[in-house]
Formats: C-alpha cells, sequence, structure tokens
C-alpha cells in the first residue's frame, strides 16, 4: 500500500532503520540494513537484509517495484558495488532509474568504504549523506569489527540492593522482575552471539535463548570452560544454535572446542575476543558471573555494560557482585531508569 509521507529526507532514514532494527542479530558477519523507495512524497517499497546470502536491502526493495524513474531511495548503508554472495546493489540502483540516494552510514569494509557512492555519482545518480546518531550508534559495532576484527563487547550484571548478584554459595536467585527478564531477551535476540562460563551454566543450567509469547530464537554461544568439565545433559547443548567450548590447549581438540592460550589467571581473554571476531561476530553479548565480569573489566574488554538494580537484598552470606572498584565506582554518577519494579542504567567509556 502507498503511503504518504510529508517529511524530511531523515524520516524517510529513520524508517529505513526501524525496518533494519527488526534483523539485527540475524546478518553476521553481514551487517543489518534498511531501504525504503519513495516517490512524489510516498513510499512505494521496502526492503531489508534479513541473512547471509538473501538479497541486500537495496534489492529487496527494488524488485518490489517496477521502473521506479525520478524516484529517491534511502539506506542505512552506503550500497555494495562488489559481486558476493549476491550481485552489486549499484547495479539494481542504476537500472530501475533512481533519480537520487541518501545513505546513513559510510560502508567501512574496505572492498566498499565509499565506492558504492563514486559508482552511483559516475552513473549520474544524485548521493547525499545524512548523518544520524541513531544510525552511527546502529553501526558501532560493525565499524568496529572492521577496525578491530573483534566482537563489541556487552556485558549484563543484575544486583541487589546490597550490590549481590546470588545466594550464599553461589546458588541462583531471582533478583530483577519480568521487566527486565524480557528486556534481556530483547538484548539476546538481536545479538550475534553470547558468550557465558562454564561456572554460570552449571550453577544454573540457563537456556541463553530468546523467549516471547511468539516463539523462541536460539544463538551461537560460546563457553568459557578452561579443563572442558562441562556436562553434556546442560540444556544449553538443546537450546542454543551452537555451542562452542573455549579450552585450554592441554584439552584434546574436537569439534566442539577451540584451544585458547592460558595465562596465570586463566584463558587468554583477548585471544577469546579474536577467536570469537574470526567467526564474524559483531556484537557479542556477555551473561556470566562477577570473575568473568571483573577479568572483562579489568582487561578492558568491554565496551557497554547493563546494570541491572533490584530493591531487593540478598543478605550478608550471598555471593557478591564485581569486585572491581574502579566499576563500583562507576555506579554512582550512573543515571538509573525504572524497568518495572527494579532499575536499570548502562555504562559506556567516556572516550571511544
Amino acid at each position: 500500500m502507498l503511503r504518504r509521507m510529508d517529511h524530511e529526507p531523515i524520516d524517510f532514514l529513520k524508517k529505513a532503520l526501524i525496518l533494519a532494527q527488526n534483523y539485527r542479530g540475524f546478518c553476521a558477519p553481514n551487517p543489518a540494513v534498511g531501504a525504503v523507495v519513495v516517490k512524489n512524497g510516498e513510499i512505494i517499497a521496502e526492503g531489508t537484509h534479513q541473512g547471509v546470502g538473501t538479497w541486500h536491502a537495496e534489492r529487496d526493495a527494488l524488485l518490489k517495484v517496477g521502473l521506479a524513474k525520478g524516484a529517491d531511495l534511502y539506506v542505512t548503508l552506503e550500497p555494495c558495488c562488489h559481486h558476493g554472495r549476491t550481485p552489486p546493489c549499484t547495479d539494481s540502483i542504476i537500472e530501475k532509474g533512481i533519480r537520487r540516494v541518501y545513505y546513513g552510514f559510510l560502508d567501512p569494509n574496505p572492498i566498499m568504504a565509499g565506492k558504492g557512492i563514486a559508482t552511483l555519482q559516475a552513473a549520474g545518480i544524485e548521493c547525499y549523506p545524512i548523518s544520524h546518531y541513531s544510525i552511527e550508534q546502529f553501526y558501532q559495532s560493525y565499524a568496529h569489527w572492521w577496525k578491530t576484527k573483534r566482537p563489541f563487547v556487552t556485558a549484563k550484571i543484575a544486583l541487589s540492593a546490597d550490590y549481590k548478584i546470588a545466594r550464599e554459595g553461589g546458588k541462583p536467585a531471582r533478583i530483577t522482575g519480568e521487566a527486565l527478564s524480557q528486556w534481556t531477551h530483547t538484548q539476546r535476540q538481536h545479538t550475534d552471539a553470547i558468550l557465558t562460563t562454564a561456572t554460570t551454566l552449571m550453577a544454573d543450567d540457563s537456556q541463553l535463548n530468546a523467549r516471547f509469547p511468539h516463539g523462541t530464537i536460539s544463538k551461537p554461544v560460546f563457553v568459557l570452560d578452561r579443563v572442558a568439565r562441562l556436562p553434556l545433559d546442560r540444556k544449553i547443548f538443546k537450546t542454543a544454535q551452537s555451542v562452542k567450548l573455549l579450552v585450554s590447549r592441554n584439552i584434546p581438540a574436537s569439534h566442539q572446542t577451540i584451544s585458547i592460550e592460558e595465562k596465570e589467571d586463566g584463558l587468554n581473554l583477548h585471544q577469546v575476543m579474536e577467536v570469537i571476531g574470526q567467526q564474524g561476530i559483531h556484537d557479542l553479548w556477555v551473561e556470566a558471573g562477577p570473575t568473568l565480569f571483573d577479568s572483562l573489566w579489568k582487561n578492558h574488554l568491554l565496551h557497554r555494560v547493563w546494570v541491572y538494580r533490584s530493591s531487593k537484598t540478598l543478605g550478608e552470606k550471598a555471593l557478591p557482585g564485581p569486585q572491581s572498584s574502579d566499576f563500583i565506582n562507576q555506579l554512582a554518577g550512573l543515571q538509573w531508569t525504572a524497568c518495572g519494579e527494579d532499575q536499570i542504567a548502562v555504562w559506556e567509556p567516556s572516550e571511544k
């Protein structure tokens, strides 16, 4: 159905971003992209990239229209101009008679990086960049991956009012309520993979998938398991899209393990990130206990931390949360937002 939208170009680009957001976490090693075709102020077609091997967003949208002569294309990422699993989007844009292209982010992929725009301009198509904070944030992890070939790492940590994370002896405790639980499932849905530890899975036997009333979404899971002690009866082996155990080099290799060198304090976490990055993972979501959290923090491997805070207390004998004094000091400066009966705040480094 045609829809009239008497708005500025940024409004059409925001619509394309909404389309892309639906497929974040499903496209790696490609980025999620959204596109809309506009003619006479009306959106006449929408497109998204839905996963590796599927049409790119621009071609997906343009396949839904006939000749689009004089129409404008709004796309969240610079159109590609190279042959991969699918043909170049620039070919389709030129063939369909698109007049102008508005794009939100220049592709950091070295084989692109402006070449797509140059190809379109050489064909007489006007191209205009539109900068917007939400689009820059959306492609932050993609740009980070191309720069470092490591994932953008986001961790969540749930704390009771007295800064504990589990009951005495590490026994699991439901610290936060349903609203934050559903928020966690949404974060899992839109990440490329999840990192946890054997200790965490042995303690709470978590499924680490995204569960909603309309269905369940599985994700690749990486497990830090230095001595390969995780029992095969854990739920994760049935609920994850795939499971890779990151083990010491002293452990015999198998199809399910990846060997990591050891340091004095455990597996080399920098190598862990390199290995996960080599799998094409842009966004990595971390759910584990305070030991891994503290190690990631001290190694400066966290790019974002979501902190959940409950009004409940667990008592003196309960398991304490992260011990890094630097992180604890950061908590005082966070801005908290209500989420159901609990609160949530985000930490990000001041310098990126």
